[in-house]
């Protein structure tokens, strides 16, 4: 997913002078009548981060904005948010730091484009809970070099905190999920964030614990939920089980897993496995479902009716080990980067009305050449995320992705890190693919060294200002995100640092909180 500016500044409120007529000869104008004064109020909320601002004197079919910062200067703001009947408004303002004091006010825009300016009120923040606060993150900006603006949204994997939360550009903490049902063996995989605002992940254990033990199935959700933390709605495995053989699906599903893909048309793409028995062994495959807005199942795709279960390059039991599912508007179709094939699969979809078959598999042994770089070398190993960065999604087009690098084959055929052959190393490509001709060109490539080497996780976008920007999740000290120049050197411009061991699954650059607005980091 790409992936992936706008400041609020000071306005004038102008109010216009009233010249009205006198009776009689009198031509001189009766005295101006100001529009009363916007007074605003507010108030903590269950989040010690977020602040709710009431406005009370809201017209109808006006829309209502908050700015805020530091100073009276403010410097950020929020979704404008419509006004369907006059009276209070209620905007939630979140993007603050910990323990500290923020300014506020209001921006009305009536129907008519005059605008109205609240009074200035501050709100001091509250602290974060014991184990973000324990957090150690060294964020850090290259010399002469300028990031493209917005915040870090992270999702941990495998390290305390189990917690996402979002960064400043100076790796300061400004926002969390505070989920209640909180548990080390219930983890969040792969936030993200919505059109709508609200925010979107699957919750559940380990991806392999349908082979390694019995997970519960009431813990394993896809969960929306709202900047406080609230849901909005979810659906368990259970649940979606009994939906699945009520309809007439014929799949038992173990758990959610990594990534939930939404669709144009409000459907998910959910992620989800199932357990086979072959020749004896259980073997783990996945599986995708399309559910609708109402969260009924209304398509299903399984590995083990389309891929060969005897292919199995990283291991027979945990077998195909998916971790995105990527939409392709351009055909309706998407792409699945499984894992344990160092595949990415193309799924004939089709917007639902598609059979599951495979139209390609790219990767090595699959169904492309490249046209430069070394075969089997500069393929893609155990990779992570693929995210088209063009305008198109087929025919031609360009796809980044994480190559992670495990199990890379070298030109005689040996595989990265064993006894006399080098280490193995990440890299961050773009691939232009023409689909007819079964060519892919490597456009642009970050090879990073063998001590940046990543084994698991992480992602890879293109943003903004056309820099790249990468989560090097699994460096065995700890995650590493950077963004670099999209030319030749490959400069570092930003970095994330932690600290204290943990593993990021994903980190995204994100505009702001809010949908729409961006903010530049004061």
């Amino acid at each position: 997913m790409g992936s992936k500016r706008l400041i609020g500044g000071l306005v004038a409120a102008i109010i216009p002078l009233l010249m009205l007529a006198g009776c009689g000869d009198s031509e001189e104008p009766l005295a101006a009548v100001p529009e009363s004064p916007v007074t605003v109020s507010v108030e903590q909320t269950v989040h010690p981060l977020i602040a709710r601002l009431k406005v009370p004197s809201a017209k109808a079919s006006s829309t209502v904005e908050a700015e805020f910062g530091p100073t009276t200067s403010y410097g950020f703001s929020t979704s404008k948010t419509s006004v369907t009947a006059a009276g209070l408004a209620s905007l939630l303002i979140a993007g603050m730091r910990a323990n500290a004091t923020y300014h506020m006010r209001a921006k009305i825009t009536d129907a008519n484009g005059s605008v109205r300016v609240s009074d200035d009120v501050t709100f001091t923040t509250g602290s974060l809970p014991e184990n973000l606060a324990a957090v150690r993150l060294k964020a850090e900006t290259a010399a002469g070099q300028k990031p493209s603006p917005g915040v870090e949204l992270i999702s941990t994997a495998n390290a305390s905190p189990y917690q996402p939360y979002v960064v400043d550009l100076q790796g300061n903490i400004i926002w969390y999920y505070p989920w209640s049902d909180h548990e080390q063996s219930f983890t969040p995989n792969g936030i993200e964030q919505l059109a709508n605002g609200n925010f979107i992940s699957s919750f559940g254990p380990s991806s392999t614990l349908p082979i390694s033990g019995k997970p519960d199935p009431t813990k394993s959700l896809i969960r929306e939920f709202n900047l406080l933390g609230e849901t909005v709605k979810q659906l368990s495995i259970a649940d979606l089980n009994t939906k699945l053989a009520a309809v007439g699906f014929n799949v038992q599903l173990g758990v959610f897993h990594h990534h939930v893909e939404v669709l144009p048309n409000g459907h998910w793409l959910l992620l989800a496995n199932t357990v086979k028995v072959v020749d004896g062994l259980s073997v783990l495959g996945d599986v995708v479902i399309d559910v609708d807005a109402d969260l009924k199942p209304t398509w299903v795709w399984n590995s083990f009716d389309h891929l060969d279960v005897a292919r199995h390059p990283m291991g027979a039991q945990d077998w195909t080990h998916a971790n995105a599912v990527t939409y392709s508007p351009t055909d309706g179709n998407f792409l699945i980067s499984i894992r344990h094939q160092h595949w990415v699969v193309k799924v004939n979809y089709r917007n639902g009305q598609g059979d599951g078959s495979s139209v390609w598999r790219l990767g090595p042994g699959g169904d492309f050449k490249l046209t430069n770089g070394k075969e089997p070398t500069d393929w893609q190993y155990a990779q992570h995320y693929p995210e088209f960065v063009s305008q198109s999604s087929a025919g031609v087009f360009d796809l980044s992705l994480m190559d992670n690098g495990n199990e890379r084959v070298n030109a005689n055929g040996g595989i990265c890190g064993n006894i006399g052959v080098p280490p193995c190393y990440t890299t961050m490509p773009i691939f232009r693919v023409d689909e007819q001709a079964k060519l892919v060109t490597i456009r642009s490539r970050v090879t990073l060294p063998p001590e940046l080497y990543s084994r698991f996780g992480g992602n890879a976008e293109v943003l903004d200002n056309g820099n790249f920007e990468f989560d090097l999740c699994g460096v065995d000290s700890g995650a590493v995100v950077q963004e670099r120049t999209s030319d030749d050197k490959h400069e570092l411009v930003w970095s994330l640092t932690s600290l204290n061991g943990a593993f990021f699954y994903r980190a995204f650059r994100m505009k702001s909180l809010y949908p729409g607005v961006t903010w530049v980091t004061l």
